[in-house]
């Protein structure tokens, strides 16, 4: 075996490859037919395509993604899911590529269903923040909605923003008073409903609120349903 003219044996000439390769990151570590060229997992597996883009495998002469080891390192994975190699590609392929990632946790897309993930069972809606924050604990048509009036009133949204009961799939005020009960309005004034949601909508609301002590605004802008500084 002869690289650059000298001649080595294999084992000297697979370490001069190697600490090439090293150096390169191109995954050509083996001396083969007197040159330095990829042939094998570990060489792809020490090449910069392995760590961008999980072509870690050695196949039919090239690196690839071939098994899902490949894809478990990269960002793709981590954030997104792309967990699984298919077809020489990271795609999300089954539950637990979705299970750890933040659409999981906070919105209940727990479940793999072609190649995304989504709410497949009430349990993904009811393990997320979404459930907890926005009574959003019940799964259909592939995400996480608002079913009943007793998931509403146990969400941190009726505590906080008076949305106490079911509207279209999700929580809204159902009278003044799931508004007055509310920290907004203590905090800001938003003690009336209006619509979907809380409003500042007299001077007497702001006027009693902390924003009006803290924040000077005491005066209700009722086009915006906020208190606002007085003119």
């Amino acid at each position: 075996m002869c690289l650059d003219g000298i001649c080595l044996g294999q084992q000297a000439a697979d370490d001069r490859c190697t600490e090439r390769c090293t150096k390169s990151m191109d995954g050509r570590c083996s001396a083969r037919d007197n040159i330095c060229t990829i042939a094998a997992d570990k060489d792809c597996a020490a090449g910069q395509a392995c760590r961008e883009s999980g072509r870690c495998s050695f196949v039919d002469g090239k690196c690839v993604i071939g098994k899902d080891a490949d894809c478990a390192g990269l960002k793709d994975c981590k954030d997104d899911g792309h967990c699984t190699a298919r077809g020489g590609k990271c795609i999300i392929g089954k539950d637990a590529d979705c299970a750890p990632i933040e659409v999981c946790k906070e919105a209940g897309l727990c479940s793999a269903k072609a190649g995304v993930c989504v709410a497949g069972k009430d349990s993904d809606c009811q393990n997320s923040s979404g459930c907890n924050k926005l009574g959003a604990c019940k799964a259909q048509a592939d995400r996480c909605v608002a079913a009943d009036d007793g998931a509403c009133t146990s969400s941190v949204a009726c505590r906080a923003e008076g949305r106490c009961g079911l509207g279209r799939q999700e929580c809204i005020p159902r009278n003044d008073a799931d508004c007055q009960a509310a920290q907004s309005c203590a905090t800001e004034g938003r003690c009336r409903k209006h619509d979907d949601r809380c409003a500042a909508k007299s001077d007497a609301d702001c006027g009693a609120s902390l924003w009006c002590t803290h924040r000077g605004l005491c005066k209700a802008d009722r086009d915006t349903g906020t208190c606002v500084a007085a003119e």
